[in-house]
C-alpha cells in the first residue's frame, strides 16, 4: 500500500507540473522509490515491486509523448 501511495503521490506531481518538468519529475520519483526500496521491509519475493510500480504508473502513463503522429508536420504543408 505504501508503494502504490508513492506512485499515485508521483502521478498527482507530474501532472500538476509544467510540460517541460514532467518527465524529470516522474524520474525523480522513481529513482527515489528505487533507492528507497531496500531501506524498507516488504513481503518477501516482492522487492521488485517498489521500483517497477512508479516506473509503470509514474513515468509511463503519467509522461505524455506529445501530440501523437505527425506533430512536428507544419499545418499548410500542401497549400
Amino acid at each position: 500500500m505504501l508503494w502504490y501511495g508513492w506512485a499515485l503521490a508521483g502521478v498527482v506531481a507530474v501532472a500538476a507540473a509544467p510540460e517541460r518538468l514532467r518527465r524529470p519529475i516522474a524520474l525523480a520519483v522513481v529513482v527515489v522509490g528505487a533507492t528507497t526500496s531496500p531501506v524498507l521491509s516488504g513481503p518477501y519475493g516482492l522487492g521488485w515491486l517498489p521500483v517497477v510500480l512508479p516506473l509503470k504508473l509514474v513515468l509511463a502513463h503519467g509522461v505524455s509523448e506529445g501530440r501523437g503522429v505527425g506533430a512536428n508536420v507544419p499545418q499548410d504543408m500542401g497549400s
